[in-house]
């Protein structure tokens, strides 16, 4: 073959090789090009419904609830001292004892007292051997008391200075019992700051006497609130008491209103008071004057209401959801009384509906919702 065929036959293999791998590649970028604007065209962005929980609506109970602060007072509380001035020999409890009726709180130096009715007595004496001489004078027999008639006798009895000294006997006996201070009824001792040897004026209390079996609460509501309540009988008005220094898990105890006060107070508040239950548990637990909160329910009328959390606010309104077909619808509402957990409806809704409870913060009118019932049994299946 001549050499200038060989050099023309090699140059057109290499360019129709050069050309057949341009076209190859080509024929694989539109074929990726085109799976790829494929695959960009099946792509869809579904939204998928809201998940809400919902609930039908009907009247019932709303338990109205009024809350305040109150404290702890007792049904029974004084406070005692002697009746006469002097020196305190011996205390005989402390602060938080019990003590009962009678028992002896503490005593006063009595030996002037002491000294003052054995004189008494003496005189007693001489005054009775007087009387004596006169009653036998007079035509008596001595020990037969009906000889003489009663009329002179009680003469006698004063001319010879008898019923004088008997009198100034009961005096002296009397002051020695006032040095002696015992518990007027059964209770628990507070504010006892005396100690021996304190001189205590007449009538100045040394400590407070409380009946811890028998605590009550004394709290104030607003005048506007009163007309509500009621505290006959067979309609009382319950109450929970809860410490206010207590846990959030700390017991509270069941109360009930006995009181209300007929007068409005210059604040515009009334006063009430409320019975505790009589326990052991209440008087360790419950202190004199310890604060308190108080939730007083009232009971209403059955009306329509709803959970609190199916209210949300639109354009500075109220708005319930209601649940159509799978689909959320917004319903202005008005509403009236709440105790936290339910609040009445007054308008805009009607007894039987399908309400949103849940998830419905940031929901619109007609949008596509489904229920958690129907989302768990979808997904089950």
């Amino acid at each position: 073959m001549p050499r200038n065929s060989f050099y023309f036959f090699t140059l057109n293999f290499i360019l129709l090789s050069f050309v057949l791998t341009s076209c190859k590649t080509k024929a694989i970028s539109d074929k990726k090009d085109n799976a790829a604007d494929s695959t960009h065209q099946n792509v869809s962005y579904e939204i998928e419904p809201t998940k809400v929980k919902t609930q039908k609506i009907k009247k019932q109970h709303l338990d109205y609830i009024i809350s305040t602060n109150g404290k702890v007072v007792a049904k029974q509380q004084a406070e005692i001292g002697f009746l006469v001035s002097g020196k305190i020999e011996k205390i005989y409890i402390n602060n938080g004892d019990y003590v009962r009726q009678g028992q002896i709180i503490a005593s006063l130096e009595n030996k002037e007292a002491v000294l003052r009715l054995r004189r008494a007595k003496e005189e007693k004496a001489i005054k009775n051997d007087e009387y004596r001489k006169l009653f036998i004078d007079f035509g008596g027999e001595w020990g037969n008391e009906s000889s003489i008639s009663d009329t002179l006798k009680q003469i006698l009895r004063t001319r010879s200075g008898l019923a004088l000294s008997e009198i100034q006997e009961a005096e002296a006996a009397q002051a020695i019992k006032n040095t002696l201070l015992k518990a007027p009824f059964s209770g628990k001792i507070a504010n006892l700051f005396v100690s021996k040897g304190t001189f205590i004026s007449a009538s100045s209390p040394i400590c407070v006497l409380y009946s811890s079996q028998n605590l009550e609460i004394e709290a104030f509501v607003p005048e506007s609130e009163v007309l509500i309540l009621s505290s006959q009988k067979g309609n009382k008005n319950k109450a929970t008491i809860s410490p206010i220094t207590s846990l959030s898990n700390a017991a509270s105890y069941e109360s009930f209103l006995i009181d209300i006060n007929p007068q409005v107070e210059n604040e515009g508040l009334v006063k009430l008071r409320f019975a505790l239950p009589s326990t052991k548990e209440v008087s360790q637990n419950l202190l004199l004057n310890m604060n308190v909160t108080v939730a007083l329910h009232i009971p209403q009328p059955k009306q329509l209401v709803v959970p609190k959390e199916a209210i949300v606010l639109r354009s500075e309104k109220e708005v319930v959801f209601s649940y159509e077909n799978k689909r959320a619808f917004w319903n202005f509402v008005k509403t009236g009384k709440e105790n936290g957990k339910q609040i009445e409806i007054l308008e805009g809704l009607k007894e039987g509906q399908q309400i949103i409870i849940s998830n419905n913060l940031q929901l619109s009118h007609d949008a596509e919702v489904e229920t958690i019932t129907d989302y768990e049994l979808r997904i089950t299946n």
